[in-house]
């Protein structure tokens, strides 16, 4: 099971940037464990993404290395104005913004 290393612990706690819910990347190999964290991440007010299966962490902790290094750059930002990964849904009629990104996903 690997979940919310792509964020930073302020803008964790925070739960968003720049007003919007923060992304958290899960990946594993139990669909029943995924949907535990995925319910979890939904109820903190998050957005669930399922990233497929364990082996994936590795593109995870790179994409953390990514925001590390995108972060280290940016000077003066407070947690709630920091770096952070945001995928946005399909803009077309009849969908929101945090709708799962594909059916059956996590917590879905």
């Amino acid at each position: 099971m690997k979940a919310f290393n792509t964020i930073p612990a302020g803008i964790l706690q925070a739960g968003m940037v720049c007003g919007l819910p923060l992304d958290v990347f899960i990946a594993g190999d139990s669909a029943g464990v995924k949907a535990v964290v995925g319910r979890l991440v939904a109820s903190a007010g998050m957005h669930p993404i399922d990233c497929g299966p364990l082996r994936r962490a590795r593109e995870l902790e790179a994409v953390m290395l990514l925001i590390l290094g995108l972060q280290a750059q940016a000077t003066g930002t407070s947690p709630t104005e920091a770096v952070a990964l945001k995928l946005l849904p399909e803009l077309r009629p009849g969908t929101r913004h945090g709708a799962p990104l594909h059916r059956g996903g996590v917590g879905g």
